[in-house]
């Protein structure tokens, strides 16, 4: 899959942020990352674990902890994401299950 810029929202931190899909290469997942308006690389919104691949089309295992939090929650208010399921436990944290919608908060 080619990258690709589908979303922006404003960051209180970082400005604008858009977020680029891609696939993991290893299993063909989504891939979600997260960059500021320069182009400059911020960080990867998703983790690929066990089990990725297995989730509908458009959802992703969302990384909301340790650096991530901040960012995780205005990902969230931004309207391009929705939460969908409590996700799994890896190590000490928990990745929930999050879906890219499009605007009009249907699933893409």
């Amino acid at each position: 899959m080619k990258k690709k810029n589908l979303i922006s929202w404003e960051d209180p931190r970082w400005g604008v942020v858009h977020a680029v899909t891609d696939s993991y290469t290893q299993n063909g997942a989504l891939a979600v990352m997260l960059v500021l308006a320069d182009g400059e690389p911020l960080t990867d919104l998703s983790k690929n674990l066990p089990g990725s691949s297995m989730l509908p089309p458009g959802h992703f295992y969302a990384k909301t902890y340790s650096e991530n939090e901040e960012i995780a929650k205005y990902a969230l208010k931004s309207g391009w994401f929705e939460e969908v399921g409590p996700g799994v436990e890896s190590g000490f944290v928990r990745l929930p299950v999050w879906r890219l919608l499009d605007k009009r908060k249907e699933a893409v």
